[in-house]
């Protein structure tokens, strides 16, 4: 066999052989990709199940707080005697002075009322601010079984209400509460923010005719 015919030959077994692995790593990525496509549907459903349990569970929490919001259990007599004896025990007097009887709960009890109050002050700013956008263009579209008039007028007067009693309450220990810097936030960024129906439409008249 000559030079010639082995080189042909050599590049012929070559040419065969990578022909073969080309055949194998298109076979093998093939398989791959398949394999890729299969995972990713697995997790895609997955992710969908995920949302959709999100979802339900998210929808549930928003009505249970609609409803809460909206329609308040009043509170029982002795959840009302227990706010009435700390409110006496964190407001000072005219005088500055205070007046200790057996009725003055914990000091640490006084702390976790005032940070209570602190963050309901706060929620209900949220709750208002974030409800506003979803009123009617028009307070003629407002249906007085409409829910998020009820939220935001609701919000608004939880708002308001808690803004006096924190007026109220000793500035000593209202600034040493841990917190302090969410209560000076909510006067700062969102109290001028906060409306009741009758507000933002009057706000939202003058906007418009400016």
């Amino acid at each position: 066999m000559s030079n010639l015919e082995f080189g042909n030959l050599l590049a012929t077994i070559t040419s065969f052989v990578l022909s073969i692995v080309a055949i194998w790593m298109a076979l093998y990525f093939y398989h791959k990709s398949k394999e890729a496509e299969k995972n990713t549907a697995i997790t895609l459903n997955e992710i969908k199940n995920h949302a959709g349990m999100l979802e339900r569970l998210t929808g549930r929490w928003m009505d249970r707080f609609t409803k809460y919001a909206v329609n308040p259990k009043p509170a029982d007599e002795t959840t009302t005697l227990l706010m009435s004896i700390v409110e006496r025990s964190i407001i000072p007097t005219s005088t500055g002075l205070k007046q200790i009887d057996e009725t003055d709960p914990p000091e640490n009890l006084i702390i976790e009322l005032i940070t209570c109050y602190i963050l309901i002050h706060y929620y209900s700013a949220l709750t208002n601010i974030s409800t506003q956008g979803y009123l009617p263009d028009e307070i003629s579209q407002i249906d007085n079984s409409l829910k998020i008039k009820e939220l935001v007028d609701s919000s608004s007067t939880t708002f308001f209400h808690l803004d006096k009693v924190l007026e109220k309450v000793d500035q000593i220990k209202l600034q040493n509460n841990a917190s302090y810097t969410t209560y000076c936030e909510t006067i700062s960024d969102y109290k001028p923010l906060i409306k009741d129906t009758t507000s933002y439409y009057a706000a939202k008249s003058i906007d418009s005719s400016c």
